[in-house]
């Protein structure tokens, strides 16, 4: 980093552009595009296996059991990813959690993997797929991929914001810090609103998780050439 008295607005916000940046990297990581990857080549083999001649799988009833065998495959492609990829988790402790019950009496692994999904269990996810009439090559990674991936990607955005963002001063840096963000960058972070004081710490790290989506990568406080 360069001295003080030359980089006085990055000095000021290193905090929350270097928190940005690390986000940003959550979502290009070998990680999380290999679990996208998983479910989409999950969703791709079940399209091609039970297509008809317009290239489609047209599902007749809403929530019927085409619904739900396409539902928990994804899923559970998901979920096993998450366990060896994320959690390195073995097989034997994959298979010793499905067959154990929550105090609850729930199944450990269902409930355990719907935490890294930010609460979506098998059945959430049945929930937002038996509606759909229809799976094409098109609509695989916005409605299918996206939802899986994405649900925990943010589950690794709210555990990094959560270790950062803890107080009404790394509330209010963040605001300013997102403020001159998007005074420097009013295309790209134009759907972004950022309220000159947010009224909660959720309120700040949904609005930090959310720029990083839009954030040019190129970007710094200090550099006017990056300003867009």
């Amino acid at each position: 980093m360069a001295e003080k008295n030359k980089t006085p607005v990055y000095d000021k916000h290193k905090k929350y552009h270097d928190l940005v940046g690390k986000l940003q990297d959550l979502g290009d990581d070998e990680h999380h595009t290999g679990l996208a990857s998983h479910v989409h080549h999950a969703a791709s083999e079940y399209l091609h296996k039970n297509k008809s001649i317009d290239g489609k799988v047209n599902w007749t009833e809403k929530g019927d059991k085409a619904h739900r065998e396409f539902s928990d495959k994804l899923w559970d492609t998901a979920a096993d990813r998450i366990a060896k990829n994320y959690l390195k988790l073995s097989d034997q402790q994959v298979q010793d959690l499905k067959k154990t019950k929550t105090p609850e009496g729930e199944n450990a692994w269902e409930n355990m993997i719907s935490h890294y999904l930010g609460g979506m269990g098998k059945d959430d996810f049945f929930e937002r797929v038996k509606n759909e009439n229809e799976l094409t090559i098109e609509n695989i990674l916005k409605t299918y991929v996206n939802t899986l991936a994405g649900r925990h990607l943010q589950y690794r955005h709210t555990s990094l914001l959560k270790k950062e963002i803890k107080d009404p001063a790394d509330m209010d840096g963040a605001a300013a810090y997102l403020g001159d963000a998007r005074k420097h960058n009013s295309k790209s972070l134009k759907p972004l609103k950022v309220p000159k004081k947010f009224k909660s710490i959720e309120e700040a790290m949904n609005s930090l998780s959310t720029a990083s989506q839009y954030i040019p990568r190129s970007y710094h406080p200090d550099k006017k050439d990056t300003y867009h």
